[in-house]
């Protein structure tokens, strides 16, 4: 294999990783190609696929599906992919975009149970049981130009109204609650089978969601920009950071963030950086935490933290790739 990018990853069991990468040696633009990687003990294990994948998640086990699964989101609107362990890979397609606009998807997550994919222009998805996903984008603004022009706003119009359309990136939740954010600010909640929005105190770039064992939830975005609240609405908590707060995950109690710089840790109201055995900044790709184990995915490299050593490991194909 040639050298890549890590674009995700999460922890299938303490010692065993699952992650979606983008080769270099594709040119700008091109999303059909794919590599998916499990390292298991320090030996990794590849698998070509067809269309980028933005996002993957374990599957945990249910009593309606015992077996777990390893998952992958493709970048555009089209399937599910599973790699069920003990073998017997299939994809399972997902409904149609809610317009022609639409399907450029983000992430992917199990909550309470059942699986959820996050894409843009109202393309929100929820697995209800094997091969049978629903779309969920009641109270998001889906239309797009062509809905636009059938309602009689010319192409100029249209163009511009399109513009307060739901570009959201990230999903989670818990408790029975679920939330959904993005572009400008945006965080909706889940009530019933339609999305509310929620008063989000920013119109910044939003990137990631987590929600910790009180019903607090707390979104991650652009500009040093970290929120807490909940459905009733959120506040700025100040990080005195400007890079982008990217990912985050709850590790033995405390909320783990992050950014293109580093990793950070928020302790009460503080934003304060984590000393790792990396040496300088960093771009944090993604964090999971699960098993005991805290995983830190960088672009060529991850890192995991039992809560006492870290441990850094490096794809052997980037091995003439990194510093």
């Amino acid at each position: 294999m040639s050298s890549s990018k890590y674009l995700s990853g999460k922890i299938v069991e303490r010692g065993i990783y699952f992650f979606s990468s983008r080769l270099d040696s594709l040119s700008s633009g091109y999303y059909d190609a794919a590599i998916i990687s499990a390292c298991k003990e320090g030996k990794f294990f590849y698998q070509p696929r067809d269309l980028q994948v933005e996002s993957v998640c374990i599957r945990r086990e249910t009593m309606e599906e015992p077996i777990r699964a390893s998952c992958v989101l493709p970048r555009f609107n089209s399937v599910v992919g599973f790699y069920p362990k003990g073998g017997g890979a299939n994809d399972e397609a997902l409904p149609k975009p809610p317009n022609s606009g639409g399907g450029v998807m983000g992430q992917l997550r199990q909550i309470d149970g059942l699986l959820y994919a996050a894409g843009s222009v109202g393309c929100i998805y929820q697995r209800i049981s094997a091969n049978n996903w629903r779309l969920l984008s009641n109270g998001l603004n889906t239309k797009g130009i062509e809905e636009y022009r059938s309602e009689g706003y010319s192409a100029l119009e249209a163009i511009d109204l399109i513009e307060g359309q739901a570009v959201t990136t990230c999903i989670n939740g818990g408790h029975g609650k679920i939330f959904i954010a993005g572009h400008d600010g945006k965080v909706f909640f889940l009530k019933g089978d339609t999305w509310i929005e929620v008063n989000s105190n920013t119109n910044a770039i939003l990137n990631d969601i987590q929600i910790d064992q009180s019903g607090t939830v707390y979104v991650s975005g652009r500009g040093g920009i970290l929120l807490r609240g909940d459905e009733l609405g959120f506040s700025v908590i100040p990080t005195n950071l400007s890079e982008h707060l990217k990912t985050m995950a709850f590790f033995e109690g405390r909320l783990y963030i992050g950014s293109e710089k580093g990793l950070y840790v928020l302790d009460g109201d503080v934003v304060k950086p984590v000393p790792t055995i990396e040496k300088g900044p960093f771009n944090c790709v993604e964090l999971d935490s699960y098993d005991g184990e805290l995983l830190v995915v960088s672009d060529r490299w991850f890192m995991v933290f039992d809560g006492k050593d870290w441990k850094k490991t490096v794809d052997p194909d980037n091995l003439n790739v990194v510093d």
